[in-house]
C-alpha cells in the first residue's frame, strides 16, 4: 500500500513537471528565423524603379529581406517640415510586397523617432497587430496580407503605410492582344489613352509618370504657382471592357514638376471598367474620376495624396459602381458621389471594406456639385483611422468626416452610412454634416440661380467614434422649409456616448423628421 502510493505520488509529481515544461515552452517569445526563413518565406519583393525617392524614416525587413521604402508626403498644416509647390507638408512613407502563409516584420525606426512606444498605433486597430519593441527595431507577425498604418507615435506625424496583396495569379504578358505593359523601372510617358478591350498593365516596380498636353487658355494659379490644366493622365472614353491593374505605381509628381494639374484616371461615357491593386501617388488633382459610367469596379487601389484637389476615388453621374477594399490618405474628399450635369443621374453605387485618412476634407459622401439627382448610396464598413482638418470657423460648414453636402438643386435621396469606426478626429469639424447651402468654399455661391437641393430618406447605422475632438453632428436646412428631411440615427455612438433625441450633440436647423 505504501509502494502504491509512493508511485500515485511519483507520477502526479512526473505529470506537474511535464506540463509546467511544456507550458513554459509554449510561452517563450517565437524565433522568427526558426519559424520562416528566407527559403519557405512566400514573400514577392518587388525591384526598385531608379530615382524613387527612399524613406528617411525607415529601413524594414520582411523574412530577413530588405524591402524599400517609398518617401512620399502628406498634407500638414499643423507642424509642417517643408512646402512642396506651395503645399505645406511633412514625410509619410509606404511598403508594399506580396506574400502568402505568414511573414515575418521587422522595422528599424530612425533614431529617436519613436520616443514612446506606448503612444505608437497601428491603425485599422480591428486589425489586432501588436508591434514588440526592443528599443531598436520593431517585430510582429502578418498571418495575412491586408493594408494598415504604423502612427509611430500616436500624432500622425511620419506615417508608415503597408501596401501587401496576395501573390498574382493572373498576369499577362506585353505580346498579349489589347495590353499596354509596362515592366519595372520609370516609365515617363505623356499620357496613356484605353480604347474598348485594352488592358493596362504595371508590374510591381513600374512607375508610371504622365506629363499630360496641357489643355490652352487654362491657366490658373494653385497656392500661388502659376498651373496650366491639362488632359488626364490614363484616359478612357467611350469604351468598353477596359481594365488598369497590376502591382506598379502611377505617379503625378512629374506633371507637377511641369506645372500641369491633371486627373490621374479619368474615365468617362464606359462601361465595365476595372481599376484594381495599383498605388496612385503624388496627384495634383482628381486620382479616379469615373463619370456617367456603368459598371465600373475599383478593387483594393491605394491612393496617396496630400496636394490640393487629390479627391480620391469619384462616382460623378454614374450607374452601378463599386469601390471596395480601398485604403486613402488624401487631403481632399475621399469616397465620394457627385451629379454635376443636369438631368443625369448617380445611383447605385457602393464603397465598401475601405479604409481612409483624411487630413483636410471629408472622408466619405456627397460633394459639392448636385445638379442632377443622386440616389441608392451605400457606405458600409469603412474604417475612418483618423480626421484631422485644420482649418478657419469660416469652413465649419465645409467639411465633415461624412459629408452630404448638395449644391445645384439635384435631389439627393436614399443612402446608407452603416458599420462606419471613426478611430479618432482632431479637428473643430463635426463627425456628419448634412446640409443644403449654395456655397461650395466659403463666400463663393455657385449656384445662385437654382433652387435648395431636396436630401431625404438618409440612414446612419451602427457609427462609431472612439477618439472624437468635436462630436457633433450638424443638419442644416438652409431653405428654411424643410427640404431636408427623414433623416435617422440608430446606433451612432461617440466617446462611449449614444446620440438620442434631444442630445446637444445633435444639431437641427429647418430639417424635418430628424430623428
Amino acid at each position: 500500500m505504501f509502494m502504491y502510493k509512493g508511485y500515485t505520488i511519483y507520477f502526479i509529481l512526473l505529470f506537474f513537471f511535464l506540463f509546467s515544461c511544456c507550458n513554459k515552452e509554449n510561452t517563450q517569445e517565437p524565433d522568427p528565423d526558426e519559424i520562416i526563413s528566407e527559403d519557405s518565406c512566400k514573400v514577392v519583393i518587388f525591384p526598385v524603379a531608379e530615382g524613387m525617392a527612399a524613406s528617411q524614416d525607415y529601413n524594414i525587413k520582411v523574412c530577413n529581406q530588405e524591402v524599400f521604402c517609398y518617401a512620399t508626403y502628406r498634407l500638414d498644416n499643423l507642424n509642417p517640415t517643408s512646402y512642396y509647390h506651395g503645399a505645406p507638408v511633412s514625410p509619410s512613407s509606404f511598403v508594399q510586397f506580396d506574400f502568402s502563409d505568414s511573414v515575418f516584420i521587422e522595422i528599424i525606426p530612425r533614431k529617436d523617432l519613436l520616443k514612446n512606444f506606448a503612444k505608437l498605433a497601428v491603425r485599422p486597430a480591428s486589425l489586432n497587430i501588436h508591434p514588440k519593441w526592443d528599443g531598436n527595431k520593431l517585430t510582429f507577425m502578418l498571418e495575412r496580407p491586408m493594408d494598415f498604418t504604423i502612427d509611430i507615435q500616436g500624432d500622425g506625424m511620419n506615417p508608415l503605410h503597408f501596401f501587401t496583396n496576395y501573390p498574382e495569379t493572373q498576369i499577362p504578358k506585353p505580346e498579349d492582344p489589347g495590353v499596354i505593359y509596362f515592366g519595372p523601372g520609370i516609365h515617363d510617358v505623356s499620357q496613356v489613352v484605353l480604347n474598348s478591350n485594352e488592358t493596362l498593365y504595371l508590374a510591381g516596380g513600374a512607375v508610371l509618370r504622365p506629363a499630360p498636353p496641357e489643355i490652352p487658355g487654362t491657366e490658373l494659379v494653385v497656392r500661388g504657382e502659376n498651373f496650366v490644366r491639362a488632359k488626364p493622365m490614363i484616359s478612357s472614353e467611350y469604351a468598353s471592357r477596359v481594365k488598369i491593374m497590376g502591382r506598379g505605381i502611377i505617379s503625378g509628381a512629374r506633371a507637377t514638376e511641369l506645372q500641369r494639374k491633371a486627373n490621374i484616371i479619368d474615365v468617362q461615357n464606359t462601361t465595365n471598367v476595372e481599376i484594381r491593386d495599383i498605388i496612385l501617388m503624388d496627384a495634383n488633382n482628381w486620382n479616379v474620376h469615373i463619370y456617367n459610367s456603368t459598371n465600373t469596379i475599383v478593387d483594393h487601389i491605394r491612393v496617396l495624396g496630400y496636394y490640393i484637389n487629390t479627391d480620391a476615388i469619384c462616382f460623378n453621374n454614374s450607374r452601378k459602381g463599386i469601390a471596395r477594399n480601398c485604403f486613402v490618405h488624401t487631403n481632399d474628399d475621399s469616397f465620394e458621389v457627385k451629379a454635376s450635369t443636369p438631368g443625369l443621374t448617380c445611383e447605385d453605387i457602393l464603397f465598401e471594406n475601405c479604409v481612409v485618412w483624411n487630413d483636410f476634407a471629408s472622408c466619405m459622401g456627397v460633394t459639392h456639385e448636385v445638379q442632377g439627382n443622386i440616389s441608392n448610396i451605400t457606405w458600409q464598413n469603412i474604417t475612418i483611422t483618423r480626421f484631422n482638418p485644420v482649418v478657419s470657423n469660416n469652413w465649419l460648414m465645409h467639411r465633415a468626416a461624412i459629408f452630404v453636402h448638395a449644391a445645384g438643386g439635384g435631389k439627393v435621396s436614399d443612402l446608407l452610412f452603416r458599420d462606419i469606426n471613426i478611430e479618432m478626429t482632431d479637428t473643430k469639424q463635426s463627425v456628419i454634416l448634412i446640409d443644403n447651402i449654395k456655397t461650395t468654399v466659403p463666400n463663393i455661391n455657385d449656384f445662385p440661380g437654382k433652387p435648395y437641393n431636396i436630401i431625404e430618406n438618409i440612414e446612419f447605422e451602427n457609427i462609431y467614434g472612439y477618439d472624437i475632438s468635436t462630436p457633433n453632428i450638424l443638419v442644416f436646412d438652409e431653405s428654411g422649409n424643410g427640404r431636408i428631411r427623414n433623416i435617422s440615427f440608430k446606433n451612432v455612438m461617440f466617446n462611449n456616448e449614444r446620440i438620442i433625441n434631444g442630445d446637444p450633440r445633435l444639431k437641427i436647423t429647418a430639417a424635418q423628421n430628424v430623428v
